[in-house]
């Protein structure tokens, strides 16, 4: 069955992978003085390179990554279409498997897990069926979560070594897609509590690699006015299929928290409200949770994973996000695992529920026209909102557990 899915995933990774192109394009606009932002521009470098057979769906592939993302694959540009979605393809499975078998058999976090277990935990996590479509369409974050499964969970050892491969994936990641990667990459630089100075540091290094980049880009004659053309790509996209309000597919391709109020109106002042009222609470609860939790000696070990797992929810929930950023909610797993072995935790089996919904939800069938009266009522938010409810929802569950590890004695502070 893993087999089968990935086969299939490849087929369409090497013909059209349609989020790959519009990067790929993107970065051969970059060594060609054209603006890689711009539509019709991009979409004749993509033309001469593999012709007109396929076309891309520009309104649901808006060229709208930073220039850091573009930046890392210029390498690619250099090769022709068919050997640059095949390397991707291959970096990009590769990187997703590693990451899962880091996580599972390597770090320290699995560590006391049945091996059996740990077994079905990786073939899940390449099975999952969004992540392979998202395979087959060449989307980065693939990518990011590989990258993040690793150095996440990378043992805290004092070798020099370790600690510049972890931050380099760190940085990889974060430059490949800043809204997934960035927030659990900062949690993870301030692990450990005696070295919040090294945290810092490299929370400005990498804060300095995004400004390099970003003063760099106006340098290419084709990205002066990069982030005016962002900004227009955006409002372009909200206008269509990022629209919060959009109800032309099922809920499995919207994750962020404004998709819910988005449901039952169309007043983009009140979705902003209601979205920035609701996370802020959220914020200011974690930040307290988190600065209680580190106090604590269960910190290093249940702790950072809870913290990690909590994060990684809530990532998805301030701005636009598609199905195939889900990958991140796999650093749940390790919290999850940890919980489930200690007995009946009831919330560590209700977020394993949610979980698995969201497992299964890609293969949802809820047949609407069938449906009337209060049935209808119940059944439509979540055809058209039940992902984004359910990683609220999970989201919301962490935190709660967070919040109540004051229970647990905190170490003393010196």
């Amino acid at each position: 069955m893993v087999a089968d899915g990935v086969r299939q995933s490849h087929t369409k990774a090497v013909q059209n992978p349609n989020d790959f192109v519009t990067l790929y394009a993107g970065s051969i606009c970059i060594t060609h003085s054209c603006d890689p932002y711009k539509i019709p521009e991009i979409d004749s470098i993509l033309v001469s390179r593999r012709g007109t057979a396929i076309r891309q769906d520009w309104p649901d592939q808006l060229p709208i990554y930073p220039p850091t993302t573009l930046f890392l694959l210029l390498p690619l540009s250099l090769l022709s279409y068919k050997a640059a979605t095949v390397t991707w393809y291959l970096i990009s499975f590769a990187i997703y498997v590693s990451g899962l078998c880091w996580l599972c058999f390597v770090s320290s976090a699995l560590k006391k897990t049945p091996l059996l277990l740990r077994v079905a935990t990786a073939l899940l996590g390449i099975h999952f069926p969004r992540m392979l479509q998202c395979l087959g369409f060449g989307n980065p974050s693939l990518i990011v979560t590989g990258l993040l499964l690793f150095s996440v969970f990378a043992e805290a050892d004092r070798r020099k070594w370790t600690r510049l491969v972890q931050f380099v994936a760190l940085v990889l990641a974060c430059l490949l897609k800043p809204p997934l990667a960035l927030p659990v990459a900062v949690l993870s630089l301030f692990k450990e509590r005696r070295e919040n100075r090294y945290g810092w540091i490299m929370a400005a290094v990498l804060a300095g690699i995004f400004l390099v980049g970003g003063l760099s880009a106006s340098i290419f004659p084709g990205m002066t006015h990069w982030r005016q053309d962002i900004g227009q790509n955006l409002a372009l996209g909200e206008s269509g299929g990022m629209n919060p309000s959009f109800r032309g597919t099922a809920s499995n391709s919207l994750l962020n928290f404004a998709n819910i109020p988005g449901y039952f109106t169309t007043n983009v002042r009140t979705i902003d409200l209601l979205t920035l009222t609701v996370l802020t609470m959220l914020l200011v609860l974690y930040g307290i949770a988190l600065v209680r939790l580190r106090k604590h000696d269960l910190w290093s070990t249940r702790g950072y994973s809870l913290a990690v797992a909590t994060m990684a929810a809530f990532t998805l929930l301030p701005v636009y996000h598609r199905f195939c950023d889900i990958g991140i909610l796999l650093l749940v797993i390790p919290w999850l695992i940890q919980e489930l072995s200690r007995g009946l935790r009831w919330k560590a089996w209700f977020s394993l529920c949610l979980l698995g919904l969201l497992y299964f939800s890609w293969e949802r069938r809820i047949h609407l026209d069938h449906l009337s009266g209060v049935q209808l009522k119940l059944a439509a938010p979540l055809y058209f909102r039940g992902d984004a409810l359910l990683v609220f929802i999970l989201a919301c569950t962490l935190l709660s557990e967070m919040l109540t590890y004051k229970r647990f004695r905190p170490t003393e502070t010196h």
